[in-house]
């Protein structure tokens, strides 16, 4: 049987079971064996200053920690600072879901910029966007992250009224990239089809 080479693993814990502690404690371990440096936690905004205070009550290591959370000058600047950390410790940044995608929506919109509105873009237009970037994207893990960035975006623009609906189809670029096996058959699965998963969304007979 060939060894298993996936790197990704998931804590599937109940709320208030301890995740948050379990990770550190992985990542305290992996930083002490060399392995790790430098660890970047995406959460929720209610969550991301509770890190560092979780990071200083139970660590065991030397570890400094910073939550990327103000203006955009003020996270990188925090950045900064914890690249110049003078100290050996793991370097720990804690930044929220929406400023992930955020610069990824900057770019779409400094794209289209000569329109007089992204919601007039049309699916053509968007389809020549997304061709430049997947000759950018050289791993389709990396394009599809793109995608349902852009997804999330349009998703917004149609609940807010903006659009009736989103002007392309995400089934049509998002790259298979998962193959899950259950009872000797294999499925292929996209990330977005993934992510469904996970939330359960999509059930695998």
């Amino acid at each position: 049987m060939a060894a298993n080479t996936n790197k990704g693993f998931g804590l599937l814990f109940e709320m208030g079971c301890g995740k948050t502690r379990t990770a550190i404690a992985i990542a305290g371990a992996a930083y002490e064996k060399g392995a790790i440096q430098k660890v970047l936690v995406i959460a929720p905004t209610s969550v991301v200053s509770v890190w560092p205070k979780e990071i200083a009550e139970v660590a065991d290591f030397k570890v400094t920690c910073k939550a990327l959370l103000g203006t955009k000058q003020q996270r990188i600047r925090m950045i900064e600072d914890l690249q110049a950390f003078p100290f050996k410790a793991l370097k720990v940044a804690v930044i929220n879901y929406e400023s992930t995608w955020r610069d990824e929506v900057k770019r779409l919109l400094e794209y289209f910029k000569e329109e007089e509105s992204i919601c007039q873009v049309d699916e053509n237009q968007l389809d020549d966007y997304f061709r430049k970037l997947e000759e950018k994207d050289t791993k389709d893990d990396t394009f599809n992250k793109r995608i349902v960035h852009y997804i999330k975006f349009y998703q917004f623009l149609n609940v807010r009224g903006y659009m009736k609906e989103i002007p392309f189809k995400p089934e049509y670029y998002l790259k298979k990239t998962l193959i899950i096996q259950r009872n000797g058959m294999e499925k292929q699965l996209t990330f977005l089809q993934k992510k469904m998963i996970q939330l359960g969304l999509i059930n695998i007979a």
